[in-house]
């Protein structure tokens, strides 16, 4: 046994590194490499109006800091005008002013939305939201006078690195037609827009007091986005199809 370890100890001496000449290793902290987007975000990202489908949310809450204004105008109907911006903690903030049917329908309000869920393909948020509405006459084409509230919620969801869908699904509760009562209402949307490139396909169909249809192309940018579209409505007294154009700017 001592020979086996005389052997080993020789053939250790043998091999050692002369003096002054230790290898010496040096330790490299690397950082690890940052997660890449998901399919969600990646879209989101490249188009300033991922926050809505066609005219309705799609879950997709602002982030902080960032700000959204967009415009939709209805041919002929009447348009809206909304500011969004992204306050922190999964909060976004909202207001929106409507013109509508030649000055005889007009409304104001504001919402606020809190985000309950992200991953790498799904946002989901809920919002509840204040308005009211003012009439110089009222006719079955205007759906809510006086004060309303909003309470619903809604996941946005991508299929790959194309497709971004979203759902919705809420109450309105409202005031009666004799100003002493409330009513309820359901709301719902479903939409899809479809591409990652510049212009990309846009389909919703939605319920607002009546059902509601839109149909289009966007062109999407970061900062820009703009849709064209034709929409269709079930209430009787609305001319169809309308042309449906909507712009949002985002910083």
């Amino acid at each position: 046994m001592r020979v086996l370890l005389a052997i080993l100890a020789t053939s250790g001496a043998a091999y050692a590194d002369p003096p002054g000449m230790t290898a010496t290793t040096t330790t490299t902290n690397i950082a690890p490499a940052a997660e890449a987007p998901g399919e969600l975000d990646q879209l989101a990202t490249s188009d300033a109006a991922s926050s809505r489908g066609g005219v309705f949310d799609s879950g997709i809450v602002q982030q902080t800091g960032k700000v959204d204004v967009t415009l939709i105008t209805v041919a002929t109907q009447g348009s809206q005008v909304a500011a969004s911006v992204g306050v922190g903690g999964g909060v976004e903030l909202s207001v929106d002013g409507l013109d509508a049917f030649g000055g005889r329908y007009e409304s104001l309000g504001g919402t606020a939305r809190l985000q309950v869920a992200h991953g790498r393909r799904h946002a989901i948020s809920v919002a509840v939201g204040y308005h009211w509405a003012s009439t110089n006459q009222i006719e079955p084409t205007e759906p809510f006078y006086g004060s309303y509230v909003t309470l619903g919620g809604d996941m946005a969801y991508a299929f790959g690195n194309r497709v971004l869908t979203s759902f919705g699904l809420g109450v309105v509760r409202y005031d009666g037609t004799d100003a002493m009562s409330t009513t309820t209402s359901l709301y719902a949307h479903a939409d899809v827009v479809y591409g990652a490139g510049l212009v990309r396909g846009l389909a919703e169909i939605g319920y607002l007091a009546d059902p509601l249809a839109v149909l289009g192309a966007r062109v999407a940018w970061r900062h820009v986005s703009a849709d064209l579209g034709l929409g269709a409505s079930g209430n009787s007294t609305l001319s169809t199809p309308m042309a449906v154009f909507a712009l949002s700017v985002r910083n």
